[in-house]
């Protein structure tokens, strides 16, 4: 007699597998993602916007829009123009050490969401997200174009920052149960 959690398993991986599952895996319920400081890689899930509109989010966080775009409220309010966005101080935004701390915090994350269902670790972080997501959209725009070399840089940061996650390697947080399981 299989358990609950080895069902989702199975049903997850005959689906990654192109075989036919018991039912189609529901993410949320056999599947969950896991990710790493998802308050400074990611602005979180999308909610319902109506074509060519443009809304705050519930918790008025966020601005969306029906297709995809998602930036913070506050980003205006630190970045009023270009030059503020420019001269910002790029110590503030650190780059993560790969260590025994961040992979014992991935490995907490990732055995939390694996003792219920299959676990989808993944990392947010483009370039141009995280700037959306710090500056705002056109104080980010309006920086690039007047100085591509100071923007660059400052993307540079970022672009460390969220390399240290990736190298980190989700997949040296997975616990000895899901690789037995993991056939």
């Amino acid at each position: 007699m299989t358990t609950l959690l080895e069902q989702r398993i199975a049903r997850v991986r005959k689906a990654i597998n192109l075989q036919r599952p018991d039912r189609m895996p529901i993410h949320g319920q056999d599947a969950r993602s896991c990710e790493y400081r998802p308050d400074i890689y990611h602005l979180g899930e999308m909610e319902h916007v109506e074509r060519g509109q443009v809304a705050t989010t519930s918790d008025g966080k966020r601005k969306v829009t029906w297709d995809g775009g998602v930036w913070a409220v506050d980003a205006k309010e630190k970045y009023h123009t270009p030059e503020d966005v420019l001269n910002v101080d790029q110590d503030r935004f650190e780059i993560e050490t790969v260590g025994p701390a961040m992979i014992r915090e991935m490995r907490r994350i990732y055995d939390e969401k694996a003792a219920t269902a299959f676990v989808i670790p993944w990392h947010y972080g483009t370039l141009v997200t995280r700037a959306v997501i710090e500056f705002g959209w056109e104080p980010f725009l309006e920086a690039s174009a007047l100085d591509p070399g100071r923007m660059g840089q400052i993307l540079d940061r970022f672009g460390q920052a969220s390399l240290a996650v990736i190298q980190s390697c989700w997949s040296c947080t997975m616990t000895s149960r899901a690789r037995a399981g993991s056939s």
